[in-house]
């Protein structure tokens, strides 16, 4: 057996930007089993499956987006996560109250818990949600402040 490091993905001469490690300078970035397993300003010369050439690309954490509505079809805001975050970097999509204690369980099973993405959720103070471009509350009535505790705990 070869005894020379083998791995899924090798980008190439990317700029690496990583506040939490300090970095930010043209790197390599080798990837095993979808985690980082390698980095270094020199060229990595093991094997790869897949060697990408990213010069002049930014090579970044796992994006958090803070504001997204996950919630197709039910929100008119609503769009689909796993199409869209992988092209953006993104690796978690936070809800921003699509769902109110009504429909959130619905959030949570159709689309939170089978997605790639990982989505986080805020519960919407009104029971309907964000299902129409007139607004959640323009009924008062459809605010329910303990069934909203409810729902989140």
């Amino acid at each position: 057996m070869n005894d020379q490091q083998h791995y899924d993905i090798l980008l190439k001469r990317g700029t690496v930007i990583d506040p939490a490690h300090g970095l930010h300078q043209v790197m390599d970035v080798a990837l095993k089993d979808g985690k980082v397993a390698a980095f270094s300003p020199d060229p990595i010369s093991a094997g790869a499956e897949h060697s990408l050439e990213v010069a002049g690309k930014l090579v970044v954490p796992g994006l958090i987006d803070l504001h997204t509505h996950a919630y197709k079809d039910v929100s008119v805001f609503g769009v689909e996560m796993d199409e869209l975050c992988p092209r953006t970097g993104v690796t978690t999509a936070i809800d921003t109250g699509s769902a109110g204690h009504l429909s959130y369980r619905g959030l949570e099973r159709y689309v939170i818990e089978p997605s790639q993405t990982r989505i986080l959720a805020y519960v919407n103070l009104s029971g309907v949600g964000l299902p129409s471009l007139r607004g959640e509350l323009i009924n008062p009535d459809y605010i329910d402040p303990a069934e909203c505790d409810r729902c989140v705990l």
